[in-house]
């Protein structure tokens, strides 16, 4: 108690370094207390978007992004009800930073991504409304291919602030370059995220998104440039799935929509599980697709099922082919090592368990 009375009070104190910290351990406190924070909802909120209103010109970019994401976080934290009655100006608030066209620098973009998946969160189906402000930015950064390209190594390359470039060769192909831009790949990899929640949390309310977001998160599923981009991407597919099938429901019509997407994402689940080398990643991807396949309406179609017994033999020879391994490194090995032997075990149990199912 005595503690968060001194955040509150130093969320007043009119020094940047100061509030900065502050906003940060209140955001800290109410993601680990959650519900138990809406005791001081009342307290802390007031201050937070004091700062969020007050706080201005480039010199306070920093500290609006941390009450963006600190107002995010407690409405996480505290739920629907505590937070709806400052749902809309909050909302408002946000969209009309947004609009305002923020500068490439400005951390009060992701924040403010961040924030709204977080608040979509907290108030589920009523966010519906403001979708198609949100998700259309996400669409077009989830799909923009500056973050990662490949060239011919004769190429001439520019090399712009922000860019690096790896050259080699391939054997048949000639010389190539990889160009990457660590930061836009970042931003591709936050969109991918954020429709993820979205679709995840609005289920039939993402609707008119689906489509698109499909079109963009299939192709992702294999995307090798960026590891958080496929993760989501691969997440994404029984959300979206999931989204056609309430709203198909809610219609009483056919699910033919839902097997269709299971359909134009199988070939990218056969790719994925089979090129993955983390078992931890690769779980992910076998849990993802035995989501999708509980999804369907039917059964698989026969050549499907022949498909993916393929693959799934192939993963199973794999870690077959790793316990191995791990058994012969496992006899000189020293306590520690074996301890971890043994938890990667535990793992290639677990990724066994989503083949089985």
């Amino acid at each position: 108690e005595a503690m968060l009375m001194s955040l509150r009070k130093l969320l007043g104190v009119n020094a940047r370094g100061a509030q900065t910290s502050a906003l940060s351990a209140v955001s800290a406190v109410a993601s680990r207390i959650e519900e138990k924070f809406q005791a001081y909802y009342k307290a802390f909120m007031p201050g937070v978007t004091s700062i969020l209103m007050k706080a201005k010109g480039r010199d306070n970019m920093k500290l609006r992004a941390k009450a963006i994401e600190c107002v995010g976080v407690i409405a996480a934290a505290v739920g629907r009800e505590t937070f709806a009655p400052q749902f809309k100006s909050i909302m408002e608030f946000l969209l009309k930073t947004q609009g305002h066209g923020l500068t490439a620098d400005d951390p009060q973009q992701n924040a403010i991504l961040m924030c709204c998946a977080r608040i979509c969160q907290c108030m589920g189906s009523d966010f519906s409304p403001y979708v198609r402000m949100v998700v259309p930015p996400l669409l077009k950064a989830a799909a923009d291919s500056k973050g990662a390209f490949m060239q011919d190594g004769e190429d001439d390359f520019t090399n712009q602030e922000g860019y690096e470039a790896v050259d080699f060769s391939v054997r048949g192909a000639g010389n190539k370059r990889l160009v990457v831009n660590e930061a836009f790949l970042q931003e591709k990899a936050v969109a991918c995220n954020m429709l993820y929640q979205y679709a995840s949390e609005l289920e039939e309310g993402f609707f008119p998104y689906v489509e698109a977001t499909a079109k963009i998160m299939v192709p992702l599923m294999i995307y090798r440039y960026n590891e958080p981009v496929r993760v989501a991407a691969v997440e994404s597919i029984p959300k979206l799935m999931n989204c056609l099938k309430e709203r198909a429901e809610k219609a009483q019509q056919p699910l033919t929509a839902v097997s269709n997407l299971f359909s134009f994402a199988f070939q990218n689940y056969m790719r994925t599980m089979t090129l993955e080398a983390d078992v931890g990643l690769l779980i992910g991807i076998l849990e993802s697709f035995s989501d999708a396949i509980d999804l369907l309406p039917g059964p698989m179609e026969r050549k499907l099922i022949d498909e993916a017994h393929r693959r799934l033999s192939f993963v199973l020879s794999e870690s077959n082919r790793r316990r191995n391994e791990r058994a012969l490194e496992y006899k000189n090995a020293d306590d520690e090592i074996r301890e971890e032997i043994d938890e990667e075990n535990e793992q290639e149990d677990e990724m066994i368990g989503y083949v089985g199912s």
